[in-house]
């Protein structure tokens, strides 16, 4: 978004003089919030949020719309694997899907967590969502405060993409000073596979430390 997602003719001004496409929508909601977007050429990728624009049926009309105008849908999906089911589900119904959101596929929260494959996720086929709570490993969390919750981590250690870190470490540092506090909670996640034994590595995980942030395996 170059300007505020309300902000629609000024993005349409935009929208005319360049060839790269503009993306919004996380924080338009239903049908009539997405029609002058699509009427008056602001965005060519809209990004609604199943779990705030309307649920999965307005979010497939929203899709319809933009269908009929040459636009893409990518669901935005701050959220958790619960939100992924659905915005997989609404991928596999409509023609003009782009790409999908997610921060979390399920592990600790889900019987069988998603899974990544050659950079898709395979569809489920389970009834309805096609998932199922794991509700052992999601009973440890009720006792817990809410910032110990794996849900909102603002950091991602990537060895191969120091200046995506540095961004999402600014932000998060920036939020705190605001205050910000529930739901947000500062954390760190990575994988075993990221520690390459490489200094970039090594200095990235010193930094993260002297934060002392919860950090999620």
């Amino acid at each position: 978004e170059p300007v505020a997602c309300q902000n629609v003719d000024v993005m349409a001004d935009i929208a005319r003089g360049t060839h790269l496409p503009i993306a919004t929508g996380e924080r338009i909601f239903t049908k009539w919030g997405f029609r002058q977007i699509l009427e008056k050429g602001a965005a060519g990728i809209l990004q609604p949020d199943l779990s705030h624009a309307g649920g999965i049926l307005e979010v497939r009309l929203i899709a319809g719309m933009a269908e009929a105008y040459y636009a893409a849908i990518a669901p935005h999906n701050p959220l958790g694997p619960i939100s992924l089911a659905a915005g997989i589900q609404l991928a596999a119904s409509i023609p003009n899907f782009l790409c999908q959101e997610l921060v979390s596929l399920g592990d600790g929260y889900l019987k069988t967590p998603f899974r990544v494959e050659d950079g898709y996720i395979p569809l489920p086929r389970g009834p309805g969502l096609g998932i199922e709570l794991d509700e052992d490993a999601v009973a440890r969390y009720r006792d817990e405060p809410a910032a110990e919750w794996p849900r909102h981590f603002s950091v991602l250690t990537l060895p191969g993409g120091i200046e995506h870190y540095y961004r999402n470490l600014q932000q998060t540092e920036r939020l705190m000073k605001q205050g910000v506090d529930e739901p947000f909670a500062p954390g760190i996640r990575f994988s075993e596979r990221e520690d390459d034994g490489s200094e970039e590595f090594e200095q990235i995980w010193t930094q993260l430390q002297a934060r002392d942030w919860p950090i999620w395996d």
